[in-house]
């Protein structure tokens, strides 16, 4: 009888420890099915972003030195 009493605890405690273990992988897995490559996107963005807010500001200077420029 202690046999199976010592079984079912040790069947219990790995039982938790595979509970865990799965818990703990189902909530920090990847939130996004995209592939890590397509994610890299946003980065690429910010940079065009950046490419084009300065040209923008050297338009923008142009334009303020033009001798027409509304003052």
């Amino acid at each position: 009888m202690f046999w199976l009493y010592l079984f079912i605890f040790v069947a219990g405690i790995l039982g938790l420890i595979l509970f865990i273990y799965l818990f703990q992988w189902f909530v920090n897995r990847p939130k996004s099915s995209v592939p890590k490559e397509l994610a890299n996107d946003i980065v690429t963005v910010s940079k065009l972003q950046v490419a084009l807010l300065g040209n923008a500001k050297e338009v923008q200077s142009e334009i303020m030195a033009a001798p027409y420029a509304a003052s």
